[in-house]
């Protein structure tokens, strides 16, 4: 992802209210701190699209907005899928490294930016020292129009 970018999404996320989640639970728990610019809130929206297609190698899919993460000393996400609400993949850019250098893991591996079908285990370990900001967005299949 280009760098002025990702420097929006930081800048811009300043005076934001992020919504807080703690689930714990060994099945899926999670901690961490979200908010979300739709789409007609993030002037370069139609750039970042043709990227996204690029990058991924498909362009017939949508999505909502722009899931921005902020993960805290302590916060987490355990082993999980993404396999909900009409999605196709899950696209993924860390925007900010925490101090600890904690990092995405997506089958085994570190991830800084990447994309995966919503079957694909990830997780994202505790956060040890400093923050972690991390993007995320759910491809999701086209909603066919009906005639009726």
């Amino acid at each position: 992802m280009k760098s002025e970018y990702k420097s929006w999404f930081l800048n811009n996320i300043l005076d934001k209210e992020f919504t807080q989640v703690y689930i714990p639970s060994k099945n899926y728990g999670r901690k961490y701190k979200f908010y979300n610019f739709s789409r007609k809130e993030v002037p370069f929206d139609n750039k970042f699209f043709m990227y996204l297609s690029e990058f991924i190698g498909m362009p017939d899919f949508d999505y909502d907005c722009y899931h921005i993460h902020k993960w805290d000393e302590g916060d987490y996400f355990n082993e999980h899928i993404d396999d909900r609400a009409n999605r196709i993949f899950s696209y993924v850019c860390e925007l900010k490294e925490s101090e600890c250098k904690t990092k995405l893991i997506v089958e085994n591996t570190l991830t800084e930016e990447n994309w995966f079908d919503i079957y694909t285990k990830h997780y994202v370990p505790k956060i040890k020292q400093g923050q972690r900001i991390s993007l995320t967005v759910f491809g999701k299949k086209i909603k066919q129009k009906s005639l009726v």
